[in-house]
């Protein structure tokens, strides 16, 4: 059994199982893994210690979890777009700390809110498109939770998730970030079925690429209306600056 889960440990149990099944290493010509430091590493990773065993095994990294990785590194580059994704994780946070929270919120929407997994940037597009979808209901569902009749923690913790949500910056990241990230979940649900296939990558870099500047205004425009709309007091007018995303 697998105790032991450094690069040499991992190595070692490649190669014996590889011999267990009576095949010869010196005939792998390819190896891939997902991009974690153990696995991927240049210097000292698994894929670098079979190299030494077998020059002609090269490592093809896998490209649906490099995507991954660059969506992760790409939430991370702004200050607002970390505090977005953090109160989608907390909203979920919120209603997933008891039944009753989350019997009030399935009495409001049909499709309940995720949460964020890091190793999965699939989950990034569920948990964003749950609340973009339904976002007046969410805020319904909250708003019930403010209620006199409920405990102090509850409603102390819904009227500070509410405001979060209520604000323009998170909004403009819903709408932003919940029309990139279903383009980003399409490819790699391909990549998945389909394999290692570059033009899928390619066409979503074009995407971005050519539709920058549209994803940004109508996310402002939408986040506008959605103010205007639920009479959020936070919003500025649409010719002040954008967060960036």
């Amino acid at each position: 059994m697998l105790n032991a889960k450094d690069a040499q440990s991992l190595t070692d149990v490649i190669l014996s199982k590889i011999t267990a099944d009576d095949l010869d290493f010196q005939d792998c010509r390819g190896q891939g893994y997902d991009n974690t430091a153990t696995m991927a590493g240049k210097h000292s990773g698994v894929q670098w210690r079979l190299l030494q065993v077998n020059c002609k095994a090269q490592f093809v990294p896998c490209k649906n979890h490099s995507l991954n990785l660059a969506g992760v590194h790409a939430a991370t580059a702004s200050v607002n777009s970390v505090t977005f994704f953090r109160t989608v994780e907390t909203l979920y946070a919120f209603f997933s700390a008891s039944a009753h929270r989350w019997d009030i919120l399935k009495d409001y929407v049909t499709r309940t809110v995720k949460r964020i997994v890091e190793t999965s940037w699939s989950a990034r597009h569920d948990a964003v498109f749950a609340i973009k979808s339904h976002y007046k209901n969410v805020i319904d569902a909250l708003e019930k939770l403010t209620e006199h009749n409920k405990n102090a923690d509850t409603r102390g913790e819904a009227s500070t998730t509410l405001a979060s949500i209520s604000t323009f910056p998170f909004l403009c990241l819903l709408n932003l970030w919940g029309n990139i990230l279903p383009e980003v979940d399409s490819v790699q649900n391909y990549l998945q079925t389909k394999g290692q296939a570059m033009h899928a990558v390619e066409s979503l870099l074009k995407f971005l690429t050519d539709q920058r500047d549209c994803l940004v205004n109508n996310a402002l425009d939408t986040a506008m209306h959605t103010c205007a709309r639920n009479g959020h007091s936070t919003c500025p007018s649409r010719t002040q600056e954008a967060p960036n995303g």
